[in-house]
């Protein structure tokens, strides 16, 4: 009694992890060697204290871990269990050797400790009664935190913590007899792919979402950067008379910047059962994802897009639906969807977006996030598949192109493709780089092939430009496409491997990029298509379903990233890659070279070549880079379009 008594005054800080080490001695299960081998698991010991209540974990998680003194005191009591070693530092560029503990490592802790989860949720709600600057608490806390610390210094718990605790690795999502995390994964996209030599048809994206949204039978909830198919609108709203509990976020600067956005907005936000809001976050609120039924095993499932809920980013006409007879080029951006039943994801994913739409949490208000793992149904392929999912901001140790796709490209071998909107990270080609010299180093060819979207994948910050040995020389009114006096890649590869390389980067197919199109009423239209894909294959693993991409600016935005291990899915994604690179004429170098032959960017074949940058490049550039190398002298002032979330990525 006199114990729980001081409980109700003590910091959070001390009694959380007091409660959540003392008796944590239950292993859990992570992969085995590095994360492209199958993951070993070790059931918990028989009578062991050990939950799958995952909702009440992440709820403890959210009070705890968004209390910014928790967070440093833990980091303070913790210095040596979240140390990386030398050895991971310098190999996957961890820019400190100590982490803040992060939220999948407590999700960790409180798993095998439920019998403590009561104490701490009276704990919590008293918190907020506490007044600070009693002299009789400052003495109880020191009192405490004397304690705490003789606590810690118990060698059985820090060992135990340890046995099974590795900051660098994702906390597995276990469930209840082994039972698959997730099933019926299902691979979405709006145009063609290849598959065995045979194209396969594309897909109605946007009816996928919306059959997505018509299955929730109890609860759903959606975050998205760009929003305005009204079809989609009216779905949430006859959802929402229904009796389905409805959440939705969608960016605050799109909402105040597109009028369309904005109206269905207002009709989502005075819909009875429906809580829409507008989010402000530090970078931008570019996740385009949904769960449903999250409470109900049988009906919890999943969506994950890399596109908008917009008519250029998803709807079947592209840019002109008004119009029964268009252009073949009005196509929808190139994007894809995942979709899966697991009540597992659906917890996790209404928890991520609790921190979001609920709390309100901007920047590093989210705790480090780590990532966590699920296993998928067995029998997939040569190793039983699994998947990683994680958020930004501050995701994985705070770092995603470090701590998971550069991590993931080194520790896999095997074929890598790339579809990407947009592509300026450093560490990542480092990445690719090193992996190239470890596969000569290993006897094996480097086999890499992608497709960028072509303004992208020419403008001067674009890997895809520096991996083909060139930059961009550009004053403002004239530029050059110049070789790189010194290429690390021609280096590492040699020359006739270097020209394959070259070859194998690909631009756009030449139905994607921004037209011209006068309709039969006889205005002048923009009809704008775009390689909108953020796609990595490597080996038997492969990003898929995310909004990540590939850039540094993706680091503070609010983001979700998967990877999936299984040899089916990475086969599939490599026919969504084949889909358009079949279709492909140039590549980045050919595009260079022929872009030269211009003089200006007023020159008319500009259009043709889909290098000069329109409103919606420009304005997304100050997202990418901070402005392009070239226009950082000067601001873009031009009004962003459709599908605006383009307008992201470096």
């Amino acid at each position: 009694m006199v114990i729980f008594d001081y409980l109700k005054r003590t910091p959070v800080l001390a009694l959380a992890f007091w409660l959540a080490l003392n008796g944590c001695a239950t292993p859990a299960r992570y992969p085995a060697g590095h994360p492209a081998a199958a993951p070993q698991t070790e059931a918990p010991r028989s009578g062991a204290q050990f939950s799958y209540n995952y909702p009440q974990m992440f709820t403890l998680a959210r009070e705890l871990l968004t209390r910014p003194d928790i967070k440093k005191f833990l980091k303070q009591v913790f210095a040596e269990e979240l140390q990386i070693s030398d050895e991971m530092q310098k190999k996957f560029g961890f820019p400190e050797k100590q982490t803040d503990l992060a939220e999948s490592q407590f999700v960790l802790l409180l798993q095998h400790n439920p019998r403590l989860w009561k104490l701490l949720d009276e704990y919590i709600k008293a918190v907020p009664e506490l007044k600070e600057g009693n002299k009789k608490q400052d003495e109880l806390r020191k009192e405490w935190r004397e304690k705490f610390l003789a606590v810690i210094e118990d060698k059985g718990i820090l060992e135990a913590f340890k046995k099974y605790n590795d900051p660098t690795e994702p906390m597995p999502l276990l469930t209840p007899q082994g039972e698959t995390g997730y099933k019926n994964m299902k691979l979405f996209v709006d145009h063609a792919m290849v598959k065995n030599g045979e194209k396969i048809a594309s897909s109605n994206l946007k009816q996928v979402w919306l059959d997505f949204i018509n299955s929730a039978t109890k609860e759903l909830a959606i975050n998205i950067y760009d929003f305005d198919l009204q079809e989609v609108a009216d779905a949430l709203v006859a959802k929402a008379g229904e009796g389905v509990a409805i959440r939705i976020g969608i960016d605050g600067g799109v909402i105040e910047t597109r009028p369309e956005v904005k109206a269905i907005f207002n009709q989502l936000k005075k819909t009875k059962g429906i809580t829409a809001k507008a989010i402000d976050a530090v970078g931008l609120n570019h996740q385009k994802l949904a769960a449903k039924d999250w409470s109900l095993p049988s009906k919890a499932g999943v969506l994950l897009s890399s596109g908008n809920l917009t008519q250029s980013c998803i709807g079947p006409e592209g840019d002109l639906p008004q119009f029964k007879e268009r252009p073949a080029y009005s196509l929808p951006n190139a994007n894809h969807i995942v979709t899966m039943d697991s009540i597992v994801l659906a917890n996790l994913i209404n928890h991520e977006l609790t921190k979001t739409i609920d709390m309100g949490l901007r920047g590093r208000e989210y705790p480090l996030g780590g990532s966590y793992l699920v296993h998928g149904p067995k029998g997939n392929g040569p190793n039983d598949p699994y998947l990683i999912m994680a958020f930004s901001p501050h995701g994985g140790l705070g770092n995603i192109n470090n701590d998971l796709i550069s991590k993931t490209i080194l520790n896999t071998r095997g074929p890598i493709r790339m579809l990407q909107f947009a592509f300026s990270s450093q560490e990542v080609e480092n990445a690719l780089l090193e992996r190239a010299r470890l596969e000569q180093k290993e006897g094996h060819d480097f086999d890499f092939a992608s497709v960028g979207d072509t303004p992208f994948a020419m403008r001067d910050w674009s890997i895809f430009l520096s991996m083909s040995g060139y930059e961009l020389k550009n004053d403002g009114k004239n530029h050059e496409y110049v070789q790189l006096k010194k290429s690390e890649w021609a280096t590492v590869l040699g020359s006739d491997r270097f020209r394959d390389l070259k070859t194998n980067i690909r631009v756009a197919p030449p139905g994607y990029g921004s037209r011209h199109w006068i309709g039969p009423d006889g205005i002048v239209y923009e009809v704008t298509a775009k390689v909108h894909h953020k796609v990595l294959r490597t080996g038997n693993a492969v990003f898929i379903g995310t909004s990540f991409n590939v850039s540094e600016n993706a680091l503070t935005n609010n983001e979700q990233i998967m990877v999936v291990f299984d040899q089916e899915m990475a086969d599939q994604a490599t026919g969504m890659f084949e889909g358009l690179r079949v279709e492909t004429r140039r590549s980045v170098e050919e595009t260079a070279i022929k872009r030269n032959s211009y003089k200006a960017n007023d020159d008319p074949g500009i259009e043709e070549l889909q290098i000069k940058p329109d409103a919606k490049d420009k304005m997304l550039e100050s997202h990418l880079v901070g402005r392009s190398k070239a226009a950082k002298a000067r601001a873009a002032t031009e009004t962003p379009k459709t599908c605006l979330e383009d307008l992201i990525a470096h």
